[in-house]
C-alpha cells in the first residue's frame, strides 16, 4: 500500500459520526428513557397502591373483628344521634345503668363529629379513629357504666385500642393516625356502613374544595351493602370530584342526617340519589378510577371498572 493510500485510510479511520448519525443516536437515548421513565412511574404507582391496598385490608379485619366482638361495625361520620345512642348501647349493655349515655351520645355528636347544624360531621376521619381507639386515643374505660370516663375507680383500667397506633402529624412518616383520623400516606382513610336496609343513603365525605370521597356502586347495586367500604385516593391524592357540583350531570343530593333528594329507586328497596356507579362512567370523575378500595379485586378501581 502507497503511502497515499495508508495517510486515506487513517483518515477514514479517525473520521467520527455524523450530525444525522448524532442525532438519530439522541432521538434513541430519549426514546429508551422515555420508556425506563414510564414504567417506572407505573411501577412505582403500583406498589404505592399496593401498600395502600394491604393497609385498607389490614383494617378491614379489624372491623371484622369489631363486629365479632359488638354485633356490628362502628358507626360512621354520616350516623345520626339515634344511631350513635343505639351503638353506645348496643357495645357497653351497662351504660344506661350509669345514667352517662346522653352525655355520651353528646359527647360524640359535639366533640369527635363536631356537628354543624345541619347534622354534617365537621371531622368525618374521625368517627373511625375514635370507636377503634377510643378518647384520645388512649382506649375506652374498662368501667362498661362510664365507658368514655378515665378508667375504672378501682385501678384506673382501660380497654385496649382495636388496633396500635402511632401519631403522625402530617401522615407521612409512618404513623396511622393524627386529628384528622386514620391515616395513609398524608391521606385520612374514608370509612362509610353500609345501612340496615343495605343502602349508603347520601353519604360523603368532604376531604377538600371540590375534592368529596362517596360510597360506590357497581351496575346500579351498592358494593358491599352488608359491611362497609373503606377509600383512599390513588397517586393524584384526590377521591373525587364534587358529584353535586353544579352543571355536573348527577341527580339530588342530600345529606344523610339533613333530609330528602334521593332521586331513584332499586328494586323497590330503597331511594338513592346518582351515585358513583363503576359500570357507568358518567357517574365518575377522573380522580375515582386510582382510588384504592378494601373491595376491589387489584390495588386500584380500575380493576372493577367495566
Amino acid at each position: 500500500m502507497t503511502s497515499v493510500a495508508k495517510r486515506a485510510a487513517a483518515r477514514r479511520a479517525l473520521k467520527g459520526f455524523t450530525l444525522i448519525e448524532v442525532l438519530v443516536v439522541i432521538a434513541i437515548i430519549g426514546l429508551l428513557a422515555g420508556i425506563a421513565f414510564t414504567a417506572f412511574g407505573g411501577a412505582r404507582s403500583f406498589f404505592a397502591g399496593a401498600s395502600a391496598k394491604t393497609r385498607l385490608d389490614d383494617l378491614a379485619q379489624v372491623l371484622e373483628t369489631y363486629k365479632l366482638e359488638h354485633g356490628e361495625y362502628p358507626p360512621d361520620a354520616c350516623a345520626t344521634p339515634s344511631e350513635i345512642r343505639r351503638h353506645i348501647l348496643k357495645r357497653w349493655k351497662k351504660a344506661l345503668k350509669g345514667g352517662n349515655v346522653d352525655a355520651m351520645v353528646e359527647y360524640v355528636c359535639d366533640e369527635v363529629y363536631k356537628f354543624d347544624a345541619n347534622g354534617v360531621a365537621q371531622k368525618p376521619g374521625a368517627a373511625l379513629l375514635f370507636w377503634l381507639a377510643g378518647p384520645d386515643q388512649d382506649g375506652f374505660s374498662a368501667d362498661e357504666e362510664n365507658p368514655f370516663g378515665p378508667g375504672s375507680d378501682a385501678d384506673d383500667s382501660r380497654e385496649t385500642p382495636a388496633m396500635e397506633l402511632a401519631y403522625d402529624a402530617d401522615g407521612t412518616n409512618g404513623g396511622n393516625y393524627n386529628d384528622k383520623g386514620l391515616m395513609f400516606q398524608g391521606n385520612p382513610i374514608v370509612y362509610f356502613r353500609a345501612g340496615a336496609d343495605g343502602c349508603y343513603h347520601g353519604k360523603d365525605f368532604h376531604v377538600g374544595a371540590g375534592d368529596v370521597a362517596a360510597p360506590y356502586m357497581k351496575n346500579e347495586r351498592w358494593i358491599n351493602d352488608k359491611s362497609f367500604q373503606l377509600i383512599l385516593p390513588g397517586e393524584d391524592g384526590l377521591y373525587g370530584s364534587d358529584p353535586f357540583a353544579e352543571g355536573e350531570a348527577h341527580g339530588a343530593h342530600s345529606h344523610g342526617n339533613a333530609g330528602s333528594g334521593h332521586v331513584h329507586a332499586h328494586d323497590g328497596e330503597c331511594d338513592e340519589y346518582a351515585a358513583r356507579d363503576l359500570a357507568d362512567s358518567t357517574t365518575l370523575s377522573a380522580a375515582d378510577r386510582d382510588n384504592v378500595t378494601n373491595f376491589a379485586e387489584g390495588a386500584t378501581l380500575e380493576s372493577e371498572m367495566e
